[in-house]
Parts: C-alpha cells; sequence; structure tokens
C-alpha cells in the first residue's frame, strides 16, 4: 500500500486522467477505498485544492469502473488516532520558534487542523500520509 499510496499521489499531481485512471485499476492491491479518500484529502493540504481536485476526477472514474458508488463511501467522522503529546509538544515548539512571531494563526492552524485533525485519521498510518506528503512536495517541486 506504501508504495501504491505514493504513486497515486503522483500521478494525481504529474500525468492525464485517463492514465492516472489506467494506472490505479492496473494496480493489483490498490489502495481502499478509504484510503484514496484519504489521501486526496491530505493532497488538499500538501498540493493544494486544485490538484487535490484533479485526483477526485481520477478516483470518480476508477470507482465507477469498479462499481464503486457514493454509497460505499467510509464515515467522515471516525475516532482519531492518539496522540503521541511528546513529539507533538516538540512540534508545536519548533513550528512556534520559526514562524510564531510573524504567523501566530498559521501555527495554531497548523496545530488544529494539520496535526491534531489530517494526521490523526485512522485510515492511512502516519507512516503511508508522511509518504504521501513527499510524494506530493516533490511532485510539486518542493521540498518538505
Amino acid at each position: 500500500m506504501k508504495r501504491l499510496a505514493a504513486t497515486f499521489a503522483s500521478l494525481s499531481l504529474m500525468a492525464s486522467a485517463s492514465a492516472q485512471a489506467d494506472q490505479t485499476k492496473a494496480a493489483p492491491g490498490s489502495p481502499t477505498l478509504e484510503q484514496v479518500q484519504k489521501i486526496i484529502t491530505h493532497l488538499a493540504f500538501y498540493s493544494g485544492w486544485a490538484n487535490a481536485m484533479s485526483a477526485v476526477a481520477v478516483a470518480i472514474e476508477v470507482f465507477a469502473a469498479r462499481k464503486i458508488g457514493p454509497d460505499q463511501l467510509p464515515d467522515a467522522s471516525p475516532s482519531p488516532l492518539p496522540i503521541d503529546q511528546a513529539w507533538e509538544t516538540q512540534r508545536e515548539r519548533r513550528v512556534g520558534e520559526q514562524f510564531g512571531a510573524v504567523f501566530p494563526a498559521m501555527v495554531q492552524n497548523t496545530t488544529d487542523v494539520l496535526f491534531r485533525d489530517l494526521w490523526l485519521r485512522p485510515d492511512l498510518a502516519p507512516r503511508d500520509r508522511s509518504l504521501v506528503t513527499v510524494s506530493a512536495l516533490t511532485a510539486n517541486g518542493q521540498v518538505a
């Protein structure tokens, strides 16, 4: 799943919709419906809304080919993963030191939206989210 998550993220940013759909349909052990949904949500944060919407177009095509309907989408509010408070305290301190004086709202939004919500959603393991993040940033020519 790890390589497929990274591949899906990169293809969603770089290739044409038909090429993406062909690659995703052909992949054995493809990400589950829940994982694709979470990958696309993750892409919205790390590569921009437009890229995430491109991935949605691909997902719709792939799901239609697999006869997966909207009624099969997973619960939008699952219980979050437990937070590693020691790691989170270090992350908050680093982000606060780098950006807090100039962008305090960004520090708060990074904490609340990304690390206390997005990264704690259970359908993608933190390692898979990291791979999707690095793939998205690399495909966009950015660095993590």
